[in-house]
């Protein structure tokens, strides 16, 4: 008569029961590199999360810094047009002559002074705009005899603007003629007539004193 088979009965030997509790417990213990593949690359991806985190935040941060400033500038300072343009005046060549240099740097500036005359008309342009976006009490131009009455509205750049269109518009005429005369020969006649020219066609000799 067979014995019947119970659950007992049906469990591994002692001996494959210690050796599957060896390989667990070596799998668990193993320091070869296939064990250990997976924890590295997890924690690589960690912190290549965090530094990439770190990163973002970081440009974030800068943009609103960027922003800030950017508004704040917008605020504060009138447009670069109301400055003068960078002078660029032409190396001196060792094998041109000395006509030929001169002929070249009167020329840098003349195309200084055009481009300086053309700024004061993208001022004005820059004004008109400014002053139709005020509200209603506020888009007469203040007047002349009371410079130190600002309204509400107006910001330091709009102040700026505005005084500054002013001063360079009622040169024009008068720097537009001398520039028409004298040509190439400007540079060395502003210097006697320093009142006459627009802020815009300012050389950084004349800016410094001011």
């Amino acid at each position: 008569m067979s014995t019947p088979t119970t659950l007992r009965t049906m469990r591994a030997p002692a001996q494959l029961r210690h050796g599957a509790s060896s390989l667990l417990a070596v799998s668990r213990n193993s320091t070869s590199p296939l064990s250990t593949l997976p924890w590295a690359l997890g924690l690589q991806l960690r912190r290549a999360h965090t530094s990439v985190s770190r990163d973002r935040k970081s440009a974030l941060k800068d943009d609103a810094d960027s922003t800030d400033v950017e508004m704040y500038s917008r605020v504060l300072n009138p447009p670069a047009s109301t400055r003068p343009a960078p002078l660029n005046l032409p190396r001196r060549d060792p094998e041109a002559s000395t006509f030929s240099h001169l002929l070249a740097t009167g020329k840098a500036y003349i195309s200084f002074y055009k481009t300086g005359l053309k700024a004061v008309f993208t001022n004005r342009r820059l004004l008109r705009e400014t002053l139709a976006a005020k509200p209603e009490e506020d888009r007469q131009r203040p007047s002349v005899w009371t410079p130190t009455v600002v309204p509400a509205s107006y910001t330091r750049a709009d102040w700026l603007l505005l005084w500054r269109v002013r001063h360079d518009m009622v040169r024009v005429p008068l720097f537009g003629l001398v520039l028409l005369v004298c040509g190439e020969f400007t540079p060395l006649v502003v210097f006697l007539i320093d009142g006459v020219v627009p802020y815009t066609c300012r050389l950084p000799r004349q800016i410094a004193p001011a």
